[in-house]
Formats: structure tokens, C-alpha cells, sequence
């Protein structure tokens, strides 16, 4: 995965300190999601990208913003149960 595609992934998901990408380009969170995930593929590398290696650091207003969001989806949840 490129510079620029992770700098693109961490952007979209502000709270994320790091991914882990298989070998097919696939990015996750959770690092046991991208080894299971990897355990189906011939080439099982996982690679480990940190925010802070990419010099892009933290948005707070960004992360502020999301956690608003999940504060209101969970709400939402709530609401309709």
C-alpha cells in the first residue's frame, strides 16, 4: 500500500492509530482480523502502519467530530430498541 493511500485511510478514520495490511492491499484496525484474514492468502504478510510514521498526525476536531457521530448513532440505537 502506498504513502498516500494510507495517508487517505488514516484521514477517513481519525481515531485509528494504526492498520495492519495484508497482502492484497486489504487494511484493518484489529490486528487478529488482518492475520485470519491473511490466513486464506498465499503471501501471508501482515504489515503494520502507524499514524505518527506517516507524519500525519491526530485531527483532534476530526476525532471530536467522530465521536460525536458515534455518540449520536448510538443514541439512535437506543432509541429504536
Amino acid at each position: 500500500m502506498e504513502k498516500e493511500q494510507l495517508k487517505h485511510l488514516f484521514k477517513s478514520y481519525p481515531k485509528a492509530k494504526s492498520f495492519h495490511v495484508t497482502s492484497d492491499g486489504f487494511a484493518f484496525e484489529v490486528k487478529d482480523h488482518a492475520h485470519d484474514h491473511a490466513g486464506k492468502l498465499k503471501d501471508k504478510e501482515v504489515r503494520e502502519f502507524h499514524r505518527e510514521d506517516l507524519e500525519y498526525p491526530e485531527d483532534p476536531k476530526a476525532v471530536e467530530e467522530a465521536e460525536e457521530n458515534d455518540t449520536e448513532s448510538v443514541k439512535d440505537k437506543k432509541g429504536k430498541k
